[in-house]
């Protein structure tokens, strides 16, 4: 039996480099030394119902990370889908639900008509419909229990993409159901997960992320309680809204390719653990706005611009490593809140010109005091 078998998997501590199971635990973790000494990543872990099916970063990419910001911690997590290629969604009506609560919903979008079939776990005839429009669909238990909801793509793909505050479960009118859902694994066919897909859904402790939509999506993740989110390594953009509003965040992986974090991110997420890739230009504004957990920020050296606001009330940061030698251009209340023993690192330069030119820079002259050049 693998040491990754779900029965007998083992958590080990934090390190530089950290491999996330889809729950979050920390199965493999090595120091930047340990690391450079790996040929390969370690083996997948094993799950019963779910293929691995890779991890987020590469060898080469980690490599690339550390090399290219030093200091920073990185985050690797395990992609997973479903063994039988579908989409499954648990639901657990307790035993005091009234009959009146026994219905639940499902919102996707298919790409061609009866594409899709669903099938509600309770030995009903499975359902597929015609419409290629985003809408919600729903299904009525004739008593409480542990159901399985399964979505099978027969032809073509399916998306769940909310809006208007409807959810892959409902919509914020049946917040009961966010608690009664308590897994989703992804299978087949997935094309993209977008606006408000699990808005408010406080039943689940993690999420595999396939791809993100290409809009402006927003609020995939607000007012949420899951606790660790893996994100594909074939996203570029990290969405606006994407966890928001009071969403205490345990872990999250974004894989190298990730450009841009967009404006409100992270807006009141309390995130403590975050790997900016090296990959990164953009930060929005209010990204990290009022992320009163994370301790530390490294900002990659190809951040070519940061929004207004973007660490707003970051109460608990104590150091920001800014590897650019050129600073990025800042928007104005960047920083707003920064504690008073808050050290703000720019590099190393011998006559001192990158120091003073962040220190003289429009918006970032206003924490000059912070800086520091890193130590040699």
């Amino acid at each position: 039996m693998s040491p990754t078998d779900e029965a007998i998997r083992t958590p080990v501590d934090e390190k530089d480099v950290n491999f996330l199971d889809y729950d979050g635990m920390i199965l493999y973790s090595y120091t930047v030394s340990e690391f450079a000494n790996l040929s390969a990543l370690p083996a997948l872990p094993t799950h019963t119902g779910r293929t691995g099916i890779g991890w987020n970063w590469t060898l080469a990419q980690i490599n690339t990370q550390l090399t290219n910001c030093p200091g920073s911690t990185v985050w690797v997590g395990a992609k997973f889908k479903s063994s039988d290629g579908k989409t499954h969604l648990l639901y657990e009506i307790p035993d005091s639900t009234p009959s009146n609560r026994l219905t639940v919903y499902l919102r996707y979008t298919q790409s061609v008509a009866y594409g899709v079939t669903v099938d509600w776990g309770d030995n009903s005839e499975p359902e597929s419909h015609s419409t290629t429009s985003a809408a919600r669909y729903s299904h009525t238990y004739a008593a409480p229990g542990k159901y399985d909801v399964a979505v099978t793509v027969t032809d073509g793909t399916v998306s769940f993409i909310g809006g208007d505050y409807n959810t892959i479960f409902g919509d914020t009118s049946w917040y009961f159901n966010a608690v009664r859902l308590k897994s989703v694994v992804f299978g087949d066919n997935v094309l993209e997960i977008g606006n408000q897909t699990f808005y408010g859904w406080y039943g689940g402790d993690n999420i595999y992320v396939p791809t993100i939509s290409s809009t402006n999506s927003t609020y995939e993740f607000a007012n949420n309680g899951t606790k660790t989110i893996i994100v594909d390594d074939s996203n570029t953009f990290v969405p606006e809204s994407f966890c928001r509003y009071d969403f205490y965040l345990r872990n999250i992986s974004l894989p190298s390719g990730i450009t841009e974090i967009r404006r409100n991110a992270f807006y009141e997420c309390y995130l403590a653990k975050i790997t900016i890739p090296y990959s990164v230009t953009t930060i929005g504004e209010s990204a990290f706005y009022a992320n009163r957990s994370a301790v530390k920020f490294v900002i990659p050296a190809g951040v070519t611009s940061i929004g207004a606001s973007a660490f707003y009330r970051c109460y608990s940061a104590a150091e920001y490593h800014f590897l650019p030698t050129t600073p990025p251009t800042l928007g104005s209340d960047a920083f707003n809140g920064i504690p008073s023993d808050c050290i703000i690192y720019v590099p190393y330069s011998a006559d001192h010109s990158i120091l003073n030119a962040y220190q003289t820079a429009d918006n970032w002259s206003e924490y000059a005091t912070y800086m520091q050049e890193e130590p040699q």
